[in-house]
């Protein structure tokens, strides 16, 4: 998980706008027991790359499993509001289950 955080710090340095990459370095970081920084990857990932379906899903899951059900439930709306076509079936029946 370290290396983890290292190669996705590379990643994000090299393009600002990979949201993707500051979701994954706050799953590393999750593994690693540093929440705190974790939410704080998981806000760049979304101020990065806001129309970027996945990173709202990888935010809601932590919140989810932190007991934080109203955001998870937050993060998912807002997963479907910029959802392709294929993908709102599942963001759909997710968020049906958080309710």
């Amino acid at each position: 998980a370290k290396n983890a955080v290292a190669n996705f710090t590379t990643a994000a340095l090299a393009d600002p706008k990979n949201g993707l990459a500051l979701a994954r370095r706050g799953e590393a970081h999750i593994i690693l027991k540093n929440p705190d920084a974790a939410f704080k990857d998981f806000e760049a990932a979304i101020t990065a790359s806001p129309q970027l379906a996945e990173v709202f899903v990888v935010r809601a899951t932590y919140r989810f499993q932190i007991g934080n059900l109203a955001g998870a439930k937050e993060d998912m709306e807002a997963a479907l509001a910029v959802a392709d076509d294929t993908q709102k079936p599942a963001l759909q029946k997710m968020l049906d289950r958080m309710k």
